[in-house]
């Protein structure tokens, strides 16, 4: 009988931007391959695919379905290999496999960034770590992607058995380049943004964690000072159009792009000056990799996962979460030196080779061959 793998996370927007190479990988070895995921998409290498409609609120009684609906998978399916992505999924497969029973099946969870960290707030605390103690008896492997969920979940026992790092899931550097200034004008010209605008980018889903409400206001103060600035905010979610009124309110609107979702962030990130990031919780960011890799200058909030990737020393910026006007100051900086902006160019695009898809995939298959 062929084994098989339930590889899962929280939605198809997910395993589209992180995961395809990992499902070929284990297609090429031999197993039939099954996703839970949510959306209508399809992808290769899949044998079977389960739309799992998880629901944002962890605490949401639709989960509850979604616990049942996985309970009912793993009853009829025998799978040597589960490997889930994402919070969500996270607590609602693992809780589906206490249910259902282990049954002689290798876990391994990924985290993308666990919710409660090193100085975040307690609730935090009290509402996730709980649920990650209770599924780690069920879990055999815990990826991590940055050093301090890596010492979290070796200092709570998230897991019974290793805990492991990897550097993301890996950056695709072929097609994430910086353009020569004639190829830069050329696709400004496509997307209706002048030469001489300073153009800074943000691509992050419109949620709480990702805090657009402190980049906005720091743009306002930012243009202050630089009213040549733009800022393209690529992504959708729940914050929309809060953050749509929010820019209205601060009468930077005209100033701020908002183009939903954009597929082939590999043509936009090169026609920018400077990428930001003003989330409050990462994993490993891959907007900043991919940015990096393209030569962009870097500031973002001081977390983790942004202090694995960014040296400040090196004329990239970190601000303290919360300082909206520090946000403006440093990205005031970034602007100022453009005599250097070449050197931080080549050093960002030397770092993110770290995280190429290459030395990632090295990385996560020599673990997805060790649970075998």
């Amino acid at each position: 009988m062929k084994k098989k793998v339930l590889y899962c996370a929280s939605n198809d927007i997910h395993i589209k931007n992180f995961h395809i190479p990992y499902l070929k990988f284990f297609k090429d070895n031999g197993f039939e391959v099954h996703l839970a995921s949510h959306g209508g998409m399809s992808f290769p290498y899949v044998d079977m695919k389960w739309d799992i409609a998880f629901e944002k609120n962890i605490l949401s009684a639709k989960n509850l379905l979604a616990i049942n609906t996985v309970k009912n998978i793993l009853e009829q399916n025998h799978f040597e290999i589960i490997s889930i992505h994402t919070t969500l999924a996270g607590a609602i497969v693992r809780a589906a496999i206490i249910l259902a029973g282990k049954r002689n099946t290798r876990v391994i969870y990924t985290s993308h960034g666990y919710f409660f960290w090193n100085g975040g707030p307690f609730a935090n605390w009290i509402k996730y770590l709980p649920p990650e103690k209770i599924c780690a008896g069920v879990t055999d492997c815990v990826i991590a992607m940055n050093y301090e969920d890596f010492a979290l979940a070796q200092k709570y026992k998230l897991c019974s058995g290793d805990v492991e790092l990897i550097p993301g899931m890996g950056v695709d550097l072929e097609r994430y380049k910086p353009y020569d200034n004639v190829k830069k004008r050329r696709m400004r010209q496509c997307y209706g943004i002048h030469e001489n605008d300073f153009l800074v980018i943000y691509p992050a889903e419109m949620s709480r964690r990702k805090n657009h409400r402190e980049l906005l206001k720091a743009f306002a103060i930012f243009l202050n000072h630089v009213p040549s600035g733009r800022l393209l905010l690529p992504g959708d979610g729940l914050l929309l159009k809060e953050n749509l009124a929010l820019a209205e309110e601060l009468e930077i609107l005209e100033r701020v792009m908002f183009p939903g979702h954009i597929d082939g962030m590999e043509e936009v990130y090169p026609m920018c000056d400077m990428a930001v990031s003003s989330s409050i919780s990462e994993g490993l960011p891959l907007n900043i990799i991919e940015a990096m890799a393209c030569g962009l200058p870097i500031v973002a909030s001081r977390i983790r996962g942004h202090i694995e990737l960014i040296d400040d020393k090196r004329n990239n910026c970190l601000y303290l979460p919360g300082d909206a006007e520090g946000l403006a100051r440093a990205m005031y900086d970034i602007f100022r030196s453009k005599d250097t902006l070449k050197t931080i160019s080549i050093k960002n695009i030397e770092k993110a080779e770290q995280y190429s898809l290459e030395k990632a995939k090295e990385r996560i298959c020599a673990i997805y061959y060790k649970n075998m």
